[in-house]
């Protein structure tokens, strides 16, 4: 598998990964309001996501302006 092909099927899986994540932050504001310490932590994994994702889109953008 050539490396543009694995960071852009490893991009996809985490956008499969940040659309779980925020739909579970979205959960449990529901369940348990605003002020839950589980917003807070729910709100930093979406984040860790987020940068993994914006990660491997710079990786690709790196790979494709190489000479």
């Amino acid at each position: 598998m050539s490396h543009e092909a694995e960071v852009g099927g490893d991009a996809k899986q985490v956008l499969i990964a940040v659309e779980r994540l925020r739909e579970e932050l979205h959960d449990t504001y529901n369940q348990f309001g605003k002020m839950s310490p589980l917003i807070l932590l729910k709100s930093e994994e979406l984040d860790n996501m987020l940068n993994r994702y914006h990660g491997l889109l710079l990786q690709r953008s790196v790979h494709f302006t190489r000479p």
